[in-house]
């Protein structure tokens, strides 16, 4: 018996560590927040582009060979190193930078780094990102092929059954009637049957069109007056407000805390710049007194120094998320949209 309650009761300690731990986790997702960072540069180049010798490894290369005399036979190439001056670095961090994310762009060239507890996860080489673009470019052609080759086979299936059936309706057309003689000229009354005949079916046609046409009509009026009550509704307004108040709640506290630095720019119009200035102006209490503006009318320049930082907390995202599930307006709506859609 003792070894029973000893056995029982390990089980129980393991169960209480594992909800524990469970918990912790849960509150650590929920209470921690995930902190960004957006850090941007633009500087106007102050001096001309920087030429690199192509031929030569390096300018070293190339003195060594002015003084040895090589470079009279072998005369360097030379590539101009572009830059536009930008430089871009955005980060998302979670728990003290356990988890951590950069994306940056510079001289036109982007990289990314994501790292768990300080160890930098491996990214595919470009032979092994070719190899799966190509992989997967061929499973969906191959894909595509089967999908074709399926269709066409229905369609041929499809036209094969019209014709069976065309051909028993017209053998059920024939049975009971004898052979026509189609040397003998028509009389005027089977030329006046069949073109009535023929009329008859056209305006029988005509009118399953226009049936089917009111029975539409009728449909959509139905749909269109039960959208109108569904939206006239008190309980759709009540549930349609509590989602937006919700929304909003959720964007003002995923909206930067952090807005410095300086932008200074024209367009080389004064009128625009004027103009840019103008809305620059109007969103002023969205980005605060730390970030500054410089419009330039004399000339074109863009360029700054702008450093954006932010937090996105769950636990706000899931009361909001418990407290549109339990609403009975919005269980009124989902339950509108479902029927509707049955």
């Amino acid at each position: 018996m003792s070894v029973v309650l000893l056995i029982l009761k390990i089980i129980g300690i393991t169960l209480l560590v594992i909800i524990g731990l469970i918990l912790l986790i849960l509150i650590i997702v929920l209470f921690v927040p995930f902190r960004y960072r957006l850090h941007a540069v633009k500087e106007t180049p102050e001096t001309p582009p920087e030429f690199i010798p192509v031929s030569y490894g390096s300018i070293g290369d190339l003195e060594e060979a002015i003084a040895s005399g090589d470079f009279e036979t072998n005369p360097p190439s030379f590539e101009v190193k572009k830059t536009d001056g930008l430089a871009v670095r955005a980060s998302v961090t979670w728990l003290l930078h356990l988890v951590s994310f950069v994306l940056t762009f510079e001289d036109g060239k982007m990289g990314k780094v994501l790292k768990i507890a300080g160890i930098r996860m491996k990214e595919k080489s470009p032979e092994e990102k070719e190899a799966a673009k190509k992989a997967k470019k061929e499973k969906k052609a191959k894909e595509k092929e089967e999908k074709r080759v399926e269709e066409e086979t229905k369609k041929a299936a499809d036209a094969k059954e019209r014709e069976e059936v065309l051909r028993a309706e017209k053998a059920s057309e024939r049975r009971g009637r004898p052979l026509r003689d189609y040397n003998r000229k028509k009389s005027f009354a089977e030329r006046f049957w069949e073109t009535g005949d023929r009329a008859f079916r056209k305006l029988k046609k005509i009118g399953k069109k226009i049936s089917a046409l009111a029975a539409k009509v009728k449909k959509v009026t139905s749909s269109l007056d039960n959208l109108l009550t569904f939206l006239g509704d008190e309980r759709t307004g009540e549930a349609l407000g509590l989602i937006f108040r919700e929304l909003g709640a959720f964007l003002k506290d995923l909206l930067p805390k952090h807005v410095r630095g300086f932008v200074r720019y024209g367009d080389g119009d004064p009128a625009k710049t004027g103009q840019i200035t103008a809305i620059a102006s109007a969103l002023y209490p969205f980005y605060g007194k730390e970030l500054a503006f410089y419009p330039e009318f004399r000339g074109s320049v863009i360029e700054g120094d702008v450093d954006i930082r932010g937090r996105l907390r769950l636990w706000p995202l899931a009361a909001s998320g418990i407290r549109i599930i339990v609403n009975k307006n919005v269980k009124y709506v989902l339950h509108f949209l479902k029927t509707k859609e049955a």
